[in-house]
C-alpha cells in the first residue's frame, strides 16, 4: 500500500539541509581562458547571441564576450523558449570552450589492437584524418560494401544537425544512418501522444503552464533534470495550480508539489485508466470538445472497424448520429452528434467511440488500480474527481520514456484523459510551432538494419528506423547482414546503450570506427579515427525551427569567438570527407541536404546551398535558408531568432486547425480512437499494447520485485547534469552532491539488509547476472521495493580528469524493444542488492 505524501506534510516531517560548496579547487583553476590569436570581437565587450548546446532544451542565450574570450553566459531576454532563464548547465557553458580535456586536434590510431584505450591515439592533420576515413569509404564503395557504413547521432546531432547526417548517408549510398535518441528517449512517448493528436516529441508539444490549474505529474521531473523550458514556465505559475507528482521516487518535482504519489513502477497506465474511469462514470468529461475537436462520436461496427466515408483531402471522413437528424451523417455535417448509443446504419450495429470508452474503462475501477499500483482508491478517486471538475487540467506532456514495454499505451492514455476534459489544442496542452509544421516521419530504407532487426522482432513500428539495438546482431553475427564501419556523432555508446559492456565488445570486432566528438568520452576510446568538433561557441550554424515555445519562429548560433584548438564544423567535416571522395560526391551532397531540409524544389535549392557554402562556410547555408524564409538575416545574426507567430497567434491557429480537422492524424481530429493503432491491430492481430482506444498492458517487470531481495531499479537525472554530456564538467561537478550520484535504497530495506549510507552494494540484474557496484544512500524518499540512481554517471576514460564516481546504469539494461515504437525498455530491469 503506497501513502501519499502532501508538500505540508513532507516540510513538517523532515529538515532542511544546506550544502555549502566551493569553487576554489584545482580543477576549476585549470580552466582560466587561453589567450587567442584571433580576436572576434576587437577588443570590444559584445553579446553576442547564440543557443545553449549543454542540454537539448535549446535554450536561446547571450555569450558576453571581451578580448575574444568568452566572460559569461546569460539567457537571452527575448528568447521565448526561456525566458530569459538559463540553469546552472547553461551558465557552465563557458567551460566547453576552455575545458583542456578537450579533443584539440585529429587523431588517428595506428593499431586496432589498442582499441578501449586513449593511449593508442596520436594527432594527426586534418588532411591526413580526412584522407584516412575517404580512402576506407573509396574502398567499401568500389566493393560493393556501403551497406556495412552505419552512422549514429547522439542528441547534439539529432536536435541540430541530423539532416546533414542523413545527406552525407544518402550520398555515399549506405541506408543506415539513425540517430539513438528515438529508441533511447522520445518516440514510444511521442508515438503514444501522436495516434490522439498528430506530434507528441517534447519540441511538439507543451503544457499550457500559463492557465492550467490542475496538473498531474507522470515519469517527469521538470524542476530536477534538463528541461529548463518546462521548469521555468512551471515555476513562474507554482501555486496557481494543484500539482500531483505520480513518481516511485521524492524527485525535485515532488518537493514542489501539493501531492506526491508513490507508484509502484511501470504501473503509471493503470492510474491513468482509473482516472479516466473517474471522470467518465461521474460525468466531469467536456461533451462540447469531444464533438467538436475529437472523433469520440464516430460510429464503430461490432467487428470494430469504423464506419468511413472515403477520403477527402488526405483525410479519412467517417460517420457519426446526428441526434438532430436522427441519422448517420459525416462528422462535420452533423449538428449534434452522439456520444453515447447503439444505432443501425446499413444494416450493422454500431456504437460512438466515447460509447466504447465508457464500456471499457467500467473495468477499470480505482480499486481495480489500487491492485495493480499500490496507490490506494480513494486518493485515485479523489484525484480525478479534481481532474474531472477543476478547468483547465492536464496531465503533463512527458519528456523522457523508452521505459516501459506500456510505455506508449501509456502516453495514449494521457493523450485521452487531457481529451476528455478539453485539455487538447485550446487548454491544457498546447501544439508547438515545431509541431504546427512539423510532417510525419518517413519510412526508411527497408534495407536498413534497424527496420529489418525491428521487423524481426515484431516491432510494429519498424518501418521508422529507430531500433538502432538490431546493429549489436550485424556487428556480431552478420545478421542481417555484416556492418563493419562505425560514425559516431557524439553519441557515448560505451555508456549509454542499453547493455553497454555488449557495446563495448562489439566496437572491437568493427574494422573502423570514426568518432566526432568534442571531448574523449568512454566510445571515442574505441576509434580508430577522431575528428574534433568546434563547441557551440565557437561556430555558426545553419537555421533551426525555434524548439519547446508556444510560438512559431526561426533561431541559429553565431560564433561568439574563434576556434580555441584545430577544431571544425560538424558540417565542414562532413564536406571535408566528400571533397576527398570525389567531386562526384561533393556535388551530390548538397541535392541530398536540399532534400534531407525539407525543400519544395531540391534541384533548385541545392547549387544555392553549395555556393553559398563556398562562398561564407555554414553561414552561407543559413543566409540561404532565412531568405527562403522571407527573414530578415541581418536582424537573424543579430538578435539570434525571430518570432513570426506569436503564442497568441499560434494558438488561436492550431484551434481553428483542429476544428476544422486538419491535425496531422488520419481523420485531422483528436483521436479518442486511433486509425493508426487500428491499422496495427489489423495487420499484426490484436494486443493491448496497441488497443485503438485504451487497455491496461503490463510492463514486464510487473510484479517481479519483492521489496525484501529483489526491487524494481529506477533512475533519473539532476539538475546539474545531462545524460552523460556533463560529467567531465569540472563546476557542475563540484556543484552536483554526492548523493546525487549514489544508489538509492529505502531506509527500513537497507536497516533489513545491513545496508548504511556509504556502504558499497552491488547491484545485479536477476535476468542477466551482470552487475555494477554503487554507493548506498538510505532515504525515506524511495519506495520500499524501488532502488533509484542517477543515469548520468559512471564514465571509465582515463582522458576525462574531472568526472567522479557514479552507477554505470546501462550495464544492467538488456537489448530489447517495446512492440508498438521499439523502445529500448529501458526500466524494465529489477536487481538484487548486496553488500560488498
Amino acid at each position: 500500500m503506497t501513502t501519499a505524501l502532501s508538500r505540508r506534510d513532507f516540510l513538517k516531517a523532515t529538515g532542511l539541509v544546506a550544502v555549502t560548496l566551493t569553487a576554489s579547487t584545482p580543477a576549476l583553476r585549470l580552466l582560466r581562458p587561453a589567450q587567442q590569436e584571433k580576436n572576434l570581437q576587437g577588443g570590444q565587450e559584445q553579446y553576442v547571441p547564440n543557443i545553449c548546446m549543454m542540454c537539448p532544451a535549446a535554450c536561446q542565450i547571450l555569450v558576453r564576450v571581451k578580448d575574444g574570450k568568452v566572460e559569461k553566459i546569460e539567457g537571452n531576454p527575448k528568447g521565448p523558449t526561456n525566458l530569459g532563464k538559463i540553469c546552472a548547465r547553461g551558465q557552465a557553458g563557458v567551460f566547453r570552450v576552455y575545458n583542456p580535456d578537450r579533443l584539440k586536434k585529429p587523431l588517428v590510431r595506428d593499431s586496432p589492437a589498442t582499441r578501449g584505450s586513449f593511449q593508442g591515439l596520436r594527432e594527426a592533420s586534418w588532411d591526413e584524418a580526412l584522407e584516412a576515413v575517404a580512402s576506407h569509404l573509396k574502398k567499401l564503395i568500389s566493393e560493393g560494401r556501403v551497406k556495412e557504413v552505419f552512422m549514429l547521432g547522439g542528441w547534439p546531432a539529432c536536435l541540430y544537425l541530423e539532416p546533414y547526417m542523413k545527406a552525407f548517408a544518402n550520398t555515399i549510398g549506405t541506408p543506415n544512418a539513425i540517430g539513438t535518441p528515438g529508441a533511447t528517449c522520445f518516440f514510444p512517448k511521442a508515438f503514444g501522444w501522436s495516434t490522439a493528436i498528430g506530434v507528441g516529441a517534447h519540441s511538439q508539444i507543451l503544457v499550457d503552464y500559463e492557465n492550467v490549474k490542475y496538473l498531474v505529474v507522470i515519469r517527469r521531473n521538470f524542476f530536477g533534470s534538463l528541461s529548463v523550458v518546462h521548469g521555468v514556465r512551471a515555476g513562474q505559475k507554482l501555486g496557481n495550480y494543484k500539482l500531483v507528482v505520480v513518481d516511485p521516487r521524492f524527485s525535485e518535482t515532488a518537493a514542489k508539489a501539493d501531492l506526491w504519489i508513490p507508484i509502484k513502477p511501470g504501473t503509471d497506465l493503470a492510474f491513468l485508466l482509473a482516472l479516466i474511469n473517474v471522470v467518465v462514470s461521474e460525468g466531469l468529461y467536456d461533451s462540447d470538445f469531444l464533438r467538436k475537436f475529437t472523433n469520440a462520436p464516430m460510429l464503430v461496427a461490432e467487428d470494430g472497424s469504423p464506419l468511413t466515408a472515403g477520403i477527402e483531402g488526405g483525410k479519412v471522413k467517417y460517420l457519426v448520429w446526428d441526434l438532430a437528424q436522427s441519422k448517420a451523417v459525416k462528422h462535420e455535417e452533423a449538428i449534434l452528434p452522439a456520444l453515447e448509443g447503439e444505432f443501425v446504419v446499413g444494416g450493422k450495429k454500431a456504437k460512438p467511440v466515447f460509447q466504447l470508452l465508457k464500456e471499457k474503462v467500467a473495468q477499470y475501477t480505482p480499486e481495480w488500480a489500487e491492485g495493480i499500483t499500490g496507490v490506494p482508491a480513494s486518493l485515485i478517486r479523489q484525484v480525478g474527481i479534481e481532474f474531472g471538475k477543476t478547468r483547465p487540467a492536464a496531465v503533463d506532456t512527458g519528456w523522457h520514456d523508452p521505459k516501459y514495454k506500456n510505455s506508449v499505451m501509456t502516453w495514449r492514455a494521457a493523450a485521452v484523459l487531457n481529451a476528455l476534459v478539453g485539455g487538447l489544442i485550446k487548454d491544457g496542452v498546447l501544439i508547438t510551432g515545431v509541431g504546427s509544421i512539423a510532417t510525419p516521419p518517413p519510412d526508411v530504407s527497408e534495407e536498413s538494419v534497424m527496420r529489418i532487426w525491428g521487423t524481426r522482432q515484431g516491432v510494429a513500428m519498424a518501418s521508422k528506423g529507430f531500433t538502432y539495438q538490431g546493429f549489436l546482431d550485424a556487428i556480431e553475427k552478420g545478421d542481417p547482414y555484416k556492418v563493419s564501419t562505425l560514425f559516431l556523432f557524439s553519441v557515448n555508446l560505451a555508456l549509454t546503450a542499453p547493455d553497454s559492456s555488449r557495446w563495448r565488445e562489439a566496437l572491437k570486432k568493427l574494422d573502423k570506427v570514426i568518432a566526432i566528438d568534442i571531448y574523449p568520452i568512454d566510445a571515442v576510446l574505441y576509434a580508430d579515427i577522431v575528428l574534433p568538433e568546434t563547441t557551440y561557441l565557437e561556430r555558426d550554424d545553419p537555421l533551426y525551427a525555434m524548439a519547446y515555445a508556444p510560438v512559431l519562429g526561426f533561431q541559429t548560433r553565431v560564433a561568439a569567438v574563434q576556434p580555441l584548438f584545430d577544431t571544425r564544423h560538424l558540417v565542414d567535416i562532413i564536406v571535408g570527407i566528400l571533397k576527398k571522395l570525389g567531386a562526384e560526391y561533393y556535388e551530390k551532397y548538397w541535392l541530398n541536404l536540399a532534400k534531407a531540409l525539407g525543400a519544395k524544389d531540391p534541384a533548385a535549392l541545392a547549387p544555392k546551398l553549395r555556393e553559398a557554402y563556398e562562398k561564407e562556410g555554414v553561414k552561407g547555408i543559413r543566409r540561404v535558408q532565412a531568405q527562403a524564409r522571407n527573414l530578415d538575416v541581418a536582424r537573424l545574426e543579430s538578435e539570434g531568432l525571430i518570432v513570426v507567430k506569436d503564442s497568441t497567434a499560434l494558438r488561436s491557429e492550431m484551434i481553428q486547425r483542429a476544428q476544422a480537422g486538419q491535425l496531422l492524424t488520419p481523420t485531422g481530429r483528436v483521436e479518442v480512437f486511433s486509425f493508426a493503432l487500428n491499422a496495427i491491430k489489423a495487420r499484426m492481430g490484436y494486443q493491448p499494447y496497441w488497443d485503438p482506444v485504451v487497455a491496461w498492458a503490463e510492463p514486464e517487470v510487473f510484479n517481479k520485485a519483492d521489496g525484501k531481495q529483489t526491487f524494481y531499479l529506477v533512475y533519473g537525472r539532476v539538475p546539474t547534469m545531462t545524460h552523460t554530456s556533463t560529467a567531465d564538467e569540472p563546476f557542475l561537478s563540484v556543484l552536483t552532491s554526492d548523493f546525487k550520484r549514489m544508489a538509492w535504497i529505502n531506509r527500513k530495506v537497507a536497516e533489513s539488509l545491513g545496508i548504511k549510507k556509504g556502504d558499497r552494494i552491488r547491484l545485479v540484474n536477476v535476468d542477466t547476472g551482470k552487475a555494477v557496484e554503487a554507493v548506498a544512500f538510505p532515504t525515506d524518499l524511495v519506495r520500499e521495493d524501488t532502488v533509484w540512481v542517477s543515469s548520468d554517471f559512471g564514465h571509465a576514460s582515463e582522458a576525462l580528469r574531472f568526472t567522479k564516481f557514479g552507477v554505470p546504469y546501462h550495464v544492467l539494461t538488456s537489448i530489447k524493444a517495446d512492440p508498438v515504437a521499439g523502445g529500448v525498455m529501458s526500466q524494465e530491469v529489477v536487481v538484487r542488492v548486496e553488500k560488498v
